[in-house]
């Protein structure tokens, strides 16, 4: 996986229609912010980390899901979301999203398509996770909507698109 800046995902989906920009980016989609800035590792430390070379900016979280800071990072899933989809994030070899920072647990969370076929998350974590500001129950899953927040040990915060629509509409929202 590869992190893109929002900002220029946000100009490529000014030039594209709502159909276009979905059928560009049909896979699940996870936009980053960092409230404090992680370090960048070589790629032997962290062979699996998506590309972290230039530093995240600090980040004020907005009351409002809907208004996404400038400085964000955006990366799309490298496999399409079908029934049975995981992404494990945290600090350690073999996770789909590496956050490489010492509150981040190397099993941090998953979020995973259950059975009803809705997302949820899972906290694995001692550093805990948050979603939309609420603590999680380590080991419980939570239902997960398009845009919601997850705080990651009070380090990262991430919100999953699982419709490109959806991601689509909170580019455009003013």
């Amino acid at each position: 996986m590869r992190f893109h800046d929002l900002a220029d995902v946000i100009v490529e989906a000014s030039t594209l229609k709502e159909a276009e920009f979905a059928k560009r980016h049909p896979n699940v989609a996870f936009l980053f912010e960092a409230s404090v800035p992680v370090p960048s590792p070589s790629a032997d430390e962290y062979p699996t980390v998506a590309d972290t070379s230039t530093e995240l900016p600090t980040f004020k979280l907005h009351a409002s899901p809907e208004k996404l800071s400038g400085g964000s990072r955006i990366v799309w899933a490298e496999r399409a979301s079908s029934t049975d989809a995981s992404f494990l994030l945290g600090r350690g070899f073999g996770c789909d999203i590496v956050v490489p920072h010492p509150r981040i647990s190397r099993r941090h969370a998953t979020i995973r398509r259950s059975e009803a076929g809705t997302w949820v998350v899972e906290d694995h974590s001692s550093n805990e996770t948050f979603l939309n500001g609420r603590p999680l129950a380590r080991g419980k899953a939570e239902l997960l909507e398009d845009g919601d927040i997850l705080e990651l040990g009070q380090v990262a915060i991430l919100r999953p698109f699982f419709l490109p629509e959806e991601l689509y509409r909170r580019l455009h929202a003013p």
